[in-house]
């Protein structure tokens, strides 16, 4: 447990250097309806970070210290997100099995790789403060993986666009691992580099992330442009092929005008009937001829 000394300050950096990984592990598991991403991530951050050290006294109280933590997560997401009940509730479960999983995941690898027990020497801080480090950092590979997993799982038809999101918990579970081999003492230097490994890899994640989900956008946003450009080629044409038709059909009207004129003409000269019959055939005939070609063009 974290203990009120000159060393204080190494937990409670690892404490904040882990509210900025857990809230990055959130964002990159789901989008928040409310507010963006940026926001989110410093927001949700900020909180956990505050209930964090207030907790502090309450460390040695294992299960109200769970439940605390649990109900605080809860009602942050909730109110941060703008998610319903159920989704909130599915969200805290899931950051509770990620700081589960991370904490037991870096337990087995410091026992089984470095011969190490993890918190060894509960009342020594700069000693927990390096598990503290290493938990990040396999929890920081862990919520890559996951959010990784659930968009390959969710986004079968664009695997191509979800590609280059693997690439981030490949290189954390290298990273991890070089910092075990690197970093293998309990020792103030281990728990300062530690940090700092983690720090400036945060800050690359961060970075890579955004900029990508930038260029995701930015293509979505040409889609949508070129999408819109067809559809207005697509009513263009189809109010010029209107204009067109009421054109013709004006043309048409004062046309027939003009032969029935005529025709009226001729029958109040005098004309024959054949005279009549023959014009009357003619006005048929081209009336049948310009329709042919009219449906023709259609």
């Amino acid at each position: 447990m974290v203990k009120l000394d000159c060393d204080i300050w190494l937990p409670i950096l690892s404490y904040i250097i882990g509210g900025f990984v857990g809230s990055f592990g959130m964002i990159m598991m789901y989008t928040p309806q409310k507010h963006s991403k940026l926001f989110i991530w410093f927001g949700f951050a900020a909180l956990n970070i505050g209930f964090i050290l207030a907790a502090i006294p309450l460390q040695r109280i294992i299960p109200l210290h769970i439940f605390l933590a649990f109900c605080f997560t809860f009602f942050n997401i909730y109110f941060l997100f703008g998610t319903s009940v159920r989704t909130t509730m599915c969200l805290t479960c899931y950051y509770a099995f990620m700081g589960i999983a991370g904490e037991l995941g870096c337990m087995v690898c410091l026992t089984y790789l470095l011969g190490t027990r993890m918190y060894q020497g509960l009342d020594n801080n700069i000693k927990f403060s390096v598990g503290i480090t290493f938990s990040n950092m396999f929890l920081l590979a862990m919520m890559m993986l996951s959010s990784m997993v659930f968009k390959l799982l969710r986004n079968k038809k664009d695997v191509l666009d979800i590609i280059p999101y693997c690439l981030f918990p490949i290189y954390q579970f290298i990273l991890f691992f070089i910092c075990l081999n690197i970093l293998s003492q309990l020792s103030l230097q281990t728990a300062v580099i530690g940090n700092l490994f983690l720090a400036l890899d945060l800050i690359i994640d961060v970075i890579l992330f955004f900029s990508m989900e930038h260029l995701k956008e930015k293509k979505k946003a040409a889609e949508n442009l070129s999408q819109l450009h067809d559809r207005r080629n697509d009513e263009y044409h189809y109010f010029y092929h209107i204009q067109k038709q009421l054109e013709k059909q004006r043309f048409m009207k004062h046309e027939y005008a003009n032969q029935l004129q005529t025709l009226y003409a001729l029958q109040q000269t005098g004309a024959s009937s054949d005279m009549l019959d023959s014009f009357i055939a003619s006005v048929l005939c081209s009336a049948e001829e310009k329709g042919e070609s009219s449906s023709d063009t259609i």
